[in-house]
């Protein structure tokens, strides 16, 4: 993107340069050959003066070599100028024909303007809805687009790789389903059901899709669909949980009953071993514990899968299984805050806590089943009387010993058998609840594709209009509203309009109003010494301020002192942050300078001071007092012309629209702009400034522009606008009034 600037002939005429040099830029930054462009959506406005120019840039921006090269089009011939949307219209347009491989005719184009010179510059105009030839791999186009005013902007887009083929997943796939209200949920529901039938997707593709690419509300619901005997999703046929969110930050607490004296069943051993085959993590974790127990005891033979089916392995087997699970959970995201046991598994508990390595925790395993006296670890003494979220490896009933001691029931999600489908209906359960999952990594061993599922379906809310309103006759012959009501009827031309202007208006009293010694003072101090005269007299009040002043670099001089660099945004942040309270009252005094000369020498530096750091001053107030109300006072000199005698400074109108935006956006910041003449190296007519300036703070900025002129001495108030030199001092405020 770029911009004409001076090689434009006049603010609506487009440039060959500008253009031209947007295009190379792209290509550059694309790393592309422009030969690997076979088609160009055109900016395309249709008229005798832009489509010239912009067939000129194009040539010079890709140099075609080859006759009918390169295809051109426009969408405008389809739908029109779309204004500041015609960009993104051409882009869609551009991306669409990419994915389908074909590109879209120009709409009634018969013959190309003989003044362009279409063919002679390599290109052609795309008349018919064609294959995209493929000439190119992968397929590339650029998009062009032009603003007013000189702004040029040029995109390289290119065909998006093939999809790679997706894997097998899990038997059983969690379907996570969230939503705002209880019938945008629905709706949800319908839609995806909508889209089962008629898409031909994998189950495990749409549920990777809800996962990673949707955002979780609180209104929760998941489905446990088994891919294998179910290819169209039909939630009201399938078995749903559901849930609202509220338990975020519950802590996770994981709960391992006594395994040792389990008796496994021949399906619940067949279903472990499907666990194994089918899940890699479970697979690698309980390896890792069968081989440590393998080296542990080197005069047995080595213990495999399939011994594992006797009945004097099965408190090994059921050590290295709950190890698996419990050790998936936590990569999962599921990091519990403390483990507890009973019996032998405590050791188990100890592992999964990190308090013993794997190593440690299977020795000692091991010999509490031999009765050598090992001391059990104390992982089953806890109270707590906080809201947890109990995950209980093993059947939920089997948590009941581990209530006994706690003074708040806690949620309980149970693993009731060792197979995906209670792993995976632990996991939604905990996401109904609130947790946190690590979506991504439920799937490090497949291959995913994320599918372009149906949105967010919001909430419908009518509101009818009454059809009276298009009655015509009823508007007429309607009655005027209102006791007493008459047209209001101005023959008089002049007060048909307004215009702003300036009232003389006295000087406060504000004798008996002090200045609280509590608030905290946050001045910007100008080079001329106004900020300087403003912090003495509120230190002889005994009120604490900031002073920040302009420098070369950032320093803390004091704890109430600092100089910055306004050029460096790092360092105002580092200001910010640095501050050990949120300012009550800030004088900005930055916008405070002498004369500019000359003034387009110094456009940084005045946005900087002008109107970037009052911005990011706000934005630091939004954030740090969003509840808090703060004063802003931002003082400038050679803004307003009220005497005709003032020496004005434009680039300074930047901050006007500052002053007069920041209440709407942040309420609870008060804005008052004060316009002095400037009083350099005056130190007395600055300290009569600065106490103007505290007299504003004390009235709480009962007027937002204000403006003193004239020498000091007597004070006046007009209510007349301001038509005369002033004798005396004068405070003017800024009104609206009629012509």
């Amino acid at each position: 993107m770029n911009n004409d600037g001076q090689q434009k002939t006049g603010f609506t005429a487009p440039s060959t340069i500008g253009q031209a040099e947007v295009i190379r830029t792209a290509l550059k930054l694309a790393e592309v050959s422009p030969d690997s462009i076979d088609y160009i959506e055109c900016h395309g406005t249709g008229t005798p003066l832009g489509d010239p120019i912009e067939l000129e840039a194009l040539e010079l921006g890709y140099n075609p070599e080859r006759r009918h090269a390169c295809a051109l089009g426009s969408v405008k011939t389809n739908i029109g100028h779309l204004d500041s949307a015609a960009g993104i219209a051409s882009f869609i347009k551009t991306v669409l024909a990419l994915k389908h491989n074909m590109l879209p005719p120009s709409l009634h184009f018969q013959t190309p303007n003989p003044v362009l010179k279409v063919i002679e510059k390599g290109f052609y105009i795309n008349d018919r809805l064609t294959e995209w030839p493929r000439k190119n791999e992968p397929l590339r186009a650029g998009i062009s687009a032009f603003g007013i005013g000189g702004t040029n902007a040029h995109i390289i887009v290119e065909q998006a790789p093939p999809q790679r083929e997706a894997s097998a997943g899990r038997e059983w796939q969690l379907l996570p389903v969230s939503a705002k209200t209880p019938s945008a949920l629905a709706e949800i529901k319908k839609d995806l059901e909508r889209y089962s039938k008629a898409e031909p997707s994998r189950l495990e593709d749409i549920a990777y899709t809800l996962q990673v690419g949707r955002k979780h509300f609180p209104i929760r619901e998941l489905a446990l669909v088994n891919r294998k005997s179910r290819r169209v999703l039909q939630f009201a046929e399938t078995a749903t949980r559901k849930g609202t969110a509220g338990l975020e930050n519950a802590p996770v607490i994981f709960v391992i009953p006594d395994f040792t004296q389990r008796l496994w069943s021949e399906s619940e051993l067949d279903e472990l071993e499907q666990l194994y085959q089918e899940e890699p993590g479970a697979r690698r974790f309980l390896n890792q514990a069968l081989g440590i127990m393998n080296r542990l005891v080197p005069d047995r033979a080595a213990v495999k899968l399939g011994d594992l089916r006797k009945r004097e392995y099965t408190p090994v087997l059921a050590f290295g299984g709950y190890y698996a699970v419990g050790k998936l959970f936590i990569e999962w995201g599921l990091h519990p805050e403390a483990v507890i046991g009973r019996g032998k598994s405590q050791w188990l508990a100890a592992c999964l806590s990190g308090e013993l390595s794997l190593e440690e925790a299977v020795h000692s395993f091991l010999l509490s089943l031999d009765d050598c006296g090992m001391e059990q670890p104390e992982a089953g003494r806890r109270i707590s009387r906080r809201e947890e979220i109990w995950l209980v490896l093993g059947a939920g009933d089997e948590a009941q010993p581990f209530l006994d001691k706690q003074s708040s029931k806690p949620q309980i999600v149970a693993l009731e058998k060792l197979n995906t489908y209670s792993l995976m209906a632990a996991v939604g359960t905990m996401w109904l609840y609130g947790q946190d999952i690590k979506w991504r990594e439920l799937y490090q061993h497949e291959q995913r594709n994320r599918l372009s599922l149906p949105t967010y379906a919001f909430d419908r809310q009518e509101f009818p209009v009454d059809p009276e309103l298009f009655n015509l006759n009823h508007l007429l012959n309607r009655p005027p509203s209102g006791k007493g009501w008459t047209p209001a009827n101005r023959d008089d031309i002049r007060k048909w309009f307004y215009i702003p202007a300036w009232e003389s208006a006295a000087l406060p009293n504000y004798e008996g109003r002090m200045l609280p010694r509590d608030a905290v003072w946050f001045i910007f101090c100008d080079a001329a010494g106004l900020g300087e005269a403003l912090g003495d007299l509120l230190r002889q009040q005994q009120i604490r301020c900031i002073m920040v002043e302009l420098a070369e670099h950032y320093q803390q001089v004091t704890a109430d002192h600092y100089r910055v660099n306004p050029l460096r945004s790092e360092e105002m942040d580092r200001l910010y942050h640095s501050l050990d309270a949120v300012p009550d009252h800030i004088c900005y005094l930055w916008t405070v300078t002498s004369p500019m000369e000359p003034e387009l020498a110094n456009i940084e530096t005045g946005q900087q001071l002008f109107l970037h750091h009052i911005l990011r001053l706000v934005q630091f107030l939004g954030t740090a007092a969003a509840a808090q109300e703060v004063h802003l006072q931002i003082a400038s000199n050679g803004l307003y012309s009220i005497t005709q005698e003032e020496m004005l400074c434009p680039m300074k109108g930047l901050l006007l629209g500052a002053s007069k935006i920041i209440p709407y956006e942040y309420p609870n910041i008060k804005v008052c702009h004060v316009d002095f003449p400037l009083a350099e190296g005056d130190a007395a007519r600055q300290r009569e400034q600065a106490r103007q300036m505290l007299r504003e703070f004390q009235f709480e900025f009962p007027n937002k522009q204000v403006a003193y002129r004239g020498k000091a001495g007597g004070s006046n108030r007009s209510k007349n606008r301001f038509c005369w030199p002033a004798p005396a001092r004068f405070r003017y405020l800024r009104t609206i009034s009629s012509v």
